[in-house]
């Protein structure tokens, strides 16, 4: 019994690192009107924060039109690319945070 209670145990450190994965910025509405949201790349605006994201609003003529469109956080460095536009984000822009855990066990 006191073999059982004082002997027999284990400590099992693990230390796990992995960096992390990057991904592409998409913009999350159907911006080239193909009918579906996967794969619609953001804007990126170059002198913009990377960690803030930023929505669009369309300006319109007198009759109605849409002419251009208003980014509505100038430091944002990726914006919602409008419908109907084209994303400038490259592939695999951003990168999610590293994994850099430790656990023990006993």
């Amino acid at each position: 019994m006191m073999k059982n209670l004082i002997g027999n145990w284990e400590f099992a450190p693990i230390y796990t690192y992995q960096t992390g994965n990057w991904f592409t910025v998409q913009s999350g509405i159907d911006s080239n009107l193909n009918g579906d949201s996967g794969g619609d790349r953001g804007w990126v605006n170059a002198g913009g924060n990377p960690m803030i994201g930023s929505a669009t609003t369309p300006l319109k003529n007198t009759a109605g039109d849409t002419v251009a469109y208003l980014v509505n956080n100038p430091a944002a460095g990726y914006v919602t690319t409008p419908r109907g536009a084209l994303g400038t984000a490259g592939r695999n822009t951003e990168r999610i945070n590293p994994v850099n855990n430790f656990d023990v066990t006993f």
